[in-house]
């Protein structure tokens, strides 16, 4: 079940143009782009299950000047969490926008909870990204026992974890959302450097995804291992109003297409 952290990611973060504040406060200019604090929640479905699962992510200023934490949590519901033992995920990373308006990860930490026969069972993921010595620590802790921590050096430029390159790519940090463009973000997966795969779609193109053909639709392709996927794939089409209206994960393993609206 680790699509449902990635599927609600992607509602989120792939937002074209200005989030708006449900708490009105004052914007974060990003690469040209605006960030708001503010909440979302989610329904989930796959296979004939509707509303699988459930999920809302925030954003917030953490008191710093220019930096940032986003929280992004899932659960499982009814059938689905008897399935899973109420399984449940957390993603938290902390940005920093840097001098160029970029937000740049600082710590990007992620948690997954489930109960099975009565006992609770965990894994705890904790990365620092350390730009001046140009590595990435890790540390997992299963159930409460405690990895050494790994080191792994980097050879290309400084990887951004997958909620803060959406939200750069978002603010067009990495280029203008023109149909056929194309865009390659360098991240960080199973412990290599890894990217993520962007292109906005034709309408022609489009509808063979089986989405709307009007307004915004792209492909993001990312580490199978993410989705539990054959390739990675992921469709998001935007409404009118610039909201990520529909997502599909293709082909996640046991569960086909898995499915994703925001509320109203």
């Amino acid at each position: 079940m680790r699509y449902l952290i990635g599927l609600v990611a992607l509602l989120f973060c792939w937002q074209a143009g200005t989030l708006q504040s449900a708490a009105q406060e004052p914007p974060a200019t990003v690469a040209g782009g605006t960030l708001v604090a503010e909440k979302l929640h989610y329904d989930i479905s796959f296979l004939w299950l509707n509303r699988a699962a459930e999920a809302q992510i925030s954003l917030q200023p953490d008191g710093h000047d220019g930096r940032f934490r986003v929280e992004l949590e899932a659960k499982t519901l009814g059938l689905s969490a008897w399935a899973t033992g109420d399984r449940r995920q957390r993603f938290v990373s902390l940005v920093q926008k840097d001098e160029k308006g970029v937000l740049r990860t600082l710590k990007h930490d992620s948690d997954t909870h489930s109960t099975k026969r009565g006992a609770t069972r965990s894994r705890l993921k904790h990365l620092r990204y350390d730009a001046k010595g140009r590595k990435i620590i890790q540390q997992v802790v299963r159930n409460g026992n405690r990895n050494p921590e790994e080191v792994f050096t980097l050879d290309g430029p400084m990887p951004f974890d997958f909620l803060a390159g959406f939200y750069n790519f978002r603010a067009g940090a990495f280029g203008p959302l023109t149909v056929g463009a194309q865009f390659r973000i360098p991240t960080f997966a199973r412990g290599q450097e890894s990217e993520i795969k962007v292109r906005v779609l034709t309408s022609e193109e489009a509808l063979r995804a089986r989405l709307p053909s009007n307004g915004l639709a792209i492909r993001v392709n990312m580490d199978p291992e993410v989705f539990d996927t054959g390739d990675g794939t992921v469709y998001v089409w935007f409404d009118a109003q610039g909201r990520p209206a529909r997502v599909i994960v293709k082909n996640v393993v046991g569960f086909g297409d898995v499915r994703g609206t925001l509320r109203p």
